[in-house]
């Protein structure tokens, strides 16, 4: 019938595209040679004796049926079988994955089940040869170009919105504060789309005695980076950061040139007032 089989088996790890086609094949030559399938009850000694394989987790009474496909398999099970392995049809693996810890599962579909799945695969191929007009291993060639161009798209808009985010940061970074320590300080709040680190970076690259708070809003969070240069011994970002994090229901950490974190959006003034209390 068109019901799915499951069956666990113990194996370290994954089986590979070879070893899956390995087993199909093996399962179908096995089918085409339409073996009697031959039913005893016996001990479940007698039946271990002869090499029958039981089932982990399974519970046996003092008799057990074995199912013996002669010259392939014998087990004990207690369930529904077929009389002959041609009647199973076509043997056809759709899955095979992890279940518990050396523990994996192959799914597979036989007979009508096997026909159901290949039409749909088949018809999915076809709307898809349709959608990209090209069939066979030119449709692969053409979804793998796609991909590539597609990446190398979203690498090109990276890299310009890096560029546009440098030409903004001449702005960005006028009318900073001078600090009685000497240092100059400014608190730059982001656009949603900014890579604040690369920002941080960039004030840095721009004064070498520079501290800098970055903050962007991100839902009801606000994502938070105080940066400053290597070996500033007047400033912190580590120890400021644990400091005033917690005290806004925010998490963060990192060195002392720079740290990163969030806090609850509603606290940003506060949050603002108490890192501005440990700078200016």
């Amino acid at each position: 019938g068109p019901e799915r089989l499951r069956f666990d088996f113990t194996h370290p790890q994954g089986l590979t595209r070879d070893e899956l086609k390995r087993v199909e094949t093996l399962v179908n030559q096995e089918i085409k040679k339409n073996i009697s399938v031959e039913v005893k009850h016996m001990t479940k000694d007698e039946a271990t004796a002869q090499g029958a394989m039981a089932l982990f987790g399974e519970k046996y009474g003092s008799e057990v049926r074995v199912i013996d496909v002669p010259g392939f398999s014998i087990e004990l099970c207690g369930g529904t079988h077929v009389n002959s392995t041609g009647e199973i049809g076509h043997f056809k693996i759709l899955s095979e994955g992890s279940l518990a810890s050396g523990v994996r599962r192959i799914e597979a579909v036989t007979n009508v089940g096997v026909y159901d799945y290949v039409d749909k695969k088949l018809d999915i191929l076809e709307q898809l040869e349709i959608q990209f007009n090209a069939k066979d291993k030119l449709l692969l060639d053409k979804l793998t170009h796609l991909q590539e161009s597609h990446n190398q798209s979203l690498k090109t808009i990276k890299e310009l919105k890096e560029k546009i985010q440098s030409m903004n940061a001449g702005k960005m970074f006028d009318d900073v504060s001078e600090l009685a320590s000497g240092l100059v300080y400014k608190h730059i709040a982001a656009g949603d789309e900014d890579n604040i680190r690369k920002i941080g970076d960039l004030f840095i690259d721009k004064y070498q005695n520079g501290v800098v708070l970055i903050t962007q809003e991100k839902a009801d969070k606000l994502a938070v980076l105080l940066k400053t240069f290597k070996g500033n011994n007047k400033v912190n970002c580590s120890d400021i950061f644990k400091a005033t994090m917690s005290l806004y229901g925010g998490k963060g950490g990192g060195k002392p040139d720079m740290a990163q974190g969030s806090i609850k959006l509603e606290h940003q003034n506060e949050f603002l007032k108490k890192v501005n209390s440990f700078l200016i």
